[in-house]
């Protein structure tokens, strides 16, 4: 996992006060002597990055005791049974076609490739593919053309791409040729939920019923569990930063808002846009869109000079423990994560994890009502999960939609 996935998947909200950087810095981190990281400012209250920023000074207010409302983590048996007949829903089961062509409404596993002028364009070939037939999921004309053919038989598709056609504007307009081949033919009936639906689902991985609940209810439960921490540590540092007073450094907010910057515009450009198309799809005007950037600008510098201040007053110390949660949340082992990312950023990133760890240990928790709890769609089974991945990759070619 890569580390700017860790703040999707905890939701730490100081770890993205340095995860945007985190590329951006990656050379020169890692010529940085690693004891420049474990100097502080003795002036209380003031704060420099790990490239010697200044980011200003900080006079905290209260940060132990605060009243934090969080969500539920509890898992209930509805929430359960919601999510076993949801996956009930979305693995039907497959039989086999024999004797006839293809139909609107099968689902057919095929192999195709396209062609402009003869060659191959990138995304336009796949093996292996399952497409239902009236699903409206590849270029018009595509899935119209394979109904009459048979297994085994091999047809090419004459087709032209639509204008526009927003997955790949260079393929807008153009005429293509489609060979493609049909595998198999399969009709799809509603599952039930027994031992045999969840081997298949699961690879094996589970085998009866019994343990595709308990292994539902342990990921809602997992999912739950970060999602109601992620909660508090937002709301924690959000109280604290309310409590304090601030004396921003311009060179602070303005390193900050560079960083923000960046990532929106490498944003924008993978959509192909600018950021005035960008600021407008946030229904903005450009200069209303870098107001709110500035804002979480100085909101990062706020969340940086406190934690540090923070880290300092409580006499706190990187230890091993704190760098194995930083593991766990990323899912790599510590010294490459030092190699991709450097010493520096990585003590700062466990820095703001302690920190916000101690801020939630100490607070006072209660739970929202019922009613604001939601549970995310998350996927039941690693066998899901890759089942999920599989599908957004098939989905990715340039042939669909």
């Amino acid at each position: 996992m890569k580390i700017r996935n860790i703040v999707a998947v905890c939701g730490i909200a100081a770890l993205a006060v340095f995860a945007s950087t985190a590329c951006s810095n990656k050379a020169q981190n890692n010529d940085v002597n690693k004891e420049s990281s474990k100097k502080s400012d003795k002036d209380s209250g003031a704060g420099k990055s790990y490239d010697n920023t200044d980011y200003g000074k900080v006079t905290l207010g209260e940060y132990k005791g605060l009243e934090l409302e969080v969500s539920d983590a509890n898992v209930t048996d509805e929430e359960v049974e919601s999510r076993i007949q949801s996956t009930v829903s979305m693995n039907p089961d497959k039989t086999a076609v024999e004797g006839r062509a293809v139909e609107n409404g099968d689902v057919v596993n095929i192999d195709f490739e396209g062609k402009i002028d003869g060659k191959a364009f990138e995304g336009g070939t796949a093996k292996g593919y399952d497409l239902t037939i009236g699903s409206g999921s590849f270029i018009p004309g595509f899935e119209e053309q394979i109904i009459g053919m048979n297994k085994g038989e091999t047809r090419d598709l004459n087709l032209t791409f639509p204008t526009p056609y927003d997955n790949n504007p260079d393929l807008a307009g153009k005429a293509t040729v489609f060979t493609v081949t049909v595998n198999e033919i399969y009709k799809e009936t509603p599952a039930e939920f027994n031992d045999a639906f969840v081997e298949r689902v699961t690879q094996g991985q589970q085998k009866t019923t019994a343990e595709f609940r308990d292994a539902i209810k342990a990921e809602i439960s997992k999912y739950k569990k970060e999602s109601s921490d992620t909660e508090a540590q937002l709301a924690a540092l959000s109280k604290v930063i309310e409590n304090s007073t601030f004396e921003l450094s311009d060179d602070g907010v303005n390193k900050e808002l560079e960083d923000i910057k960046k990532q929106y515009e490498q944003m924008a450009t993978s959509y192909g846009m600018d950021m005035k198309k960008f600021a407008e799809l946030s229904n903005m005007t450009e200069e209303e869109f870098n107001a709110k950037l500035k804002e979480s600008a100085e909101n990062r510098a706020k969340q940086k000079l406190v934690i540090d201040a923070i880290f300092e007053k409580e006499n706190m110390a990187l230890e091993d423990a704190d760098y194995a949660k930083l593991e766990e949340l990323s899912g790599m082992k510590k010294n490459d994560l030092v190699l991709q990312y450097g010493q520096e950023f990585i003590d700062e990133s466990v820095k703001s994890i302690k920190v916000e760890k101690f801020l939630t240990d100490n607070a006072v928790k209660t739970i929202k009502p019922a009613e604001t709890t939601a549970v995310a769609p998350e996927p039941a089974s690693e066998a899901e999960s890759n089942a999920e991945d599989a599908s957004a990759e098939a989905q990715s070619t340039e042939a669909a939609q």
